[in-house]
């Protein structure tokens, strides 16, 4: 959850301004500051010049995760918290510069959040803690829909004065400190491919057996469980009395600290110990068997540094590049970043913004359902099955749009927004992420990360001039096409990676 406090500030930084539009170029004309006297080119400059930012941040990531994972996010929330100060400032150079540096920060955190889960987590648990992260950009989202609330609408006379944007500019601070305190003082260890590629073994033993722990009490609660429902309650059971002895024994093992500075004190407890030799032998194996995985994981790891242009490297890289692309080419964060607009249908008044208001929040809650939804559902579904189902939904969804554009339907063209938003933050949004953390190294990362912050800034900076500059039925037909050519993609391209080790996903384009 620390990790995805990234995505959290990435969903807020990228929503927030959408319930600004109507209230700070007012405040500009009002106070006769410097400003683009343009309202809409205004606007879309502000809210754009976040995903330009995110371009250099993708760039410069690759060689500050060599650094560490845990580094990367210290620096990436310092930066968080600098630029968001700026746009406190009533000033339109430090606003559009705040938030450029906001995008650079979002940048790096695209780049190292889904490596960071994906290098930590149990294999088990991959999938599901994967969509954490947009688990969080939604929740970012919504909290930034939820904050449009404390300020007038754009008609009311308190718009042109009120200086309660700075509550709004001003939060991303408070994720950017969280995360800082906490990495700087809970979680305060990397990920174990950092610590073994950087030589401290001391670091990695202790990572390596704080993974085994957890696994082995999870384990431990599962078998006693099952074991209780064949013992009667009212009579003990050496078999439980030795499973929870072990448990025991293992809860010990978590205090990682204790055992290496006292180790001579620990070996003499874990001797007055009764413990049998088939349980011993069973702790040993564990441990034995993480520790030739993490290995063995390594020696990919450090192939890939030393030959990213292997033949099936360049054909998991290009593959993943273009999951990147069709990602955004759904056009998402045009909807993110313009969805006012978009509820307003048209209309003027603060009677239409405030169903614009709503109708935003409602899409941020039904995307936090699927996201609650998805993350059950990645214990049971492969990868592609989230792929094939989301991108036929977002399809549909856009091409229905397109018919209801040419007859004005304009209510049939905001149920299909919810749906097709729904279905992305439900699957190809998280997928994407948790499917390229999985089959690429930090390099490749940043390589989709960056080609993912391209298409963001295009989106999320034009989106409003391409629907009038190819009419809507246009774009939506367009992206419905772009969609339907991703699908054929996935079905003939992309490989299952659910329940495969990082030794099996780094072969699975070999075609040797």
């Amino acid at each position: 959850m620390a990790t995805a406090i990234g995505f959290l500030a990435a969903g807020y930084s990228f929503g927030y301004y959408n319930g600004l539009t109507g209230i700070m170029h007012k405040q500009y004309v009002h106070d006769d500051k410097q400003r683009i006297s343009d309202k809409d080119l205004f606007n879309s400059v502000v809210s754009g010049v976040v995903s330009l930012g995110s371009i250099p941040g993708s760039l410069v990531a690759s060689p500050i995760l060599k650094a560490g994972r845990r580094f990367t996010m210290l620096i990436a929330s310092l930066i968080l918290i600098f630029g968001a100060s700026l746009t406190l400032i009533f000033n339109i150079w430090t606003l559009i510069l705040g938030r450029f540096i906001i995008g650079v920060s979002l940048g790096l955190y695209y780049s190292v959040c889904p490596l960071y889960i994906s290098e930590i987590s149990p294999p088990s648990v991959s999938g599901s803690l994967g969509s954490l992260n947009q688990m969080s950009f939604v929740s970012g989202l919504f909290i930034s829909f939820s904050l449009t609330f404390i300020l007038p609408l754009s008609d009311d006379s308190e718009a042109e004065t009120t200086r309660l944007w700075r509550i709004n500019c001003g939060f991303p601070i408070i994720f950017g400190l969280i995360q800082f305190c906490l990495f700087t003082t809970i979680f305060r260890y990397d990920t174990p491919l950092f610590y073994k590629r950087k030589g401290d073994m001391k670091a990695y033993q202790q990572i390596i057996a704080l993974v085994a722990t957890v696994e082995e009490n999870k384990e431990n609660k599962e078998e006693i469980s099952r074991k209780n429902d064949k013992v009667h309650p009212d009579h003990e059971s050496p078999v439980i009395e030795e499973s929870q002895e072990k448990k025991d024994n293992s809860c010990e093992k978590s205090n990682l600290d204790e055992k290496i500075d006292e180790s001579k004190e620990s070996k003499e407890e874990n001797s007055s110990k009764v413990l049998s030799e088939e349980e011993v032998d069973e702790q040993r194996n564990n441990l034995k068997d993480l520790e030739a995985q993490s290995e063995e994981i390594d020696k990919i790891d450090a192939r890939l540094v030393k030959r990213p242009w292997t033949p099936h490297y360049k054909k998991a890289l290009l593959i993943c590049s273009l999951l990147s692309f069709f990602h955004q080419s759904t056009g998402i964060n045009g909807v993110t970043s313009f969805s006012n607009e978009i509820f307003k249908d048209g209309d003027e008044g603060n009677s239409a913004e405030r169903r614009a208001r709503l109708g935003t929040l409602l899409m941020g809650i039904s995307s936090i359902i699927a996201c609650f939804t998805s993350i059950w559902l990645y214990k049971i579904f492969p990868r592609k099955f989230f792929f094939i189902t989301s991108e036929t939904v977002i399809m549909s969804c856009l091409f229905l749009s397109g018919i209801f554009a040419l007859f004005n339907i304009d209510v049939g063209i905001i149920v299909m927004t919810m749906i097709y938003v729904f279905s992305f933050d439900g699957g190809m949004g998280p997928t994407m992420w948790i499917y390229c953390s999985e089959v690429l190294d930090s390099y490749g990362a940043s390589i989709v990360a960056l080609i993912n912050m391209v298409m963001v800034c295009i989106f999320a900076s034009f989106a409003n001039l391409m629907f009038e500059h190819f009419t809507a039925p246009g774009m939506y037909f367009g992206l419905a096409l772009i969609q339907s050519i991703c699908i054929i993609f996935i079905l003939k391209f992309v490989r299952e990676t659910k329940g495969k080790t990082k030794e099996e996903c780094e072969k699975l384009y070999c075609d040797e």
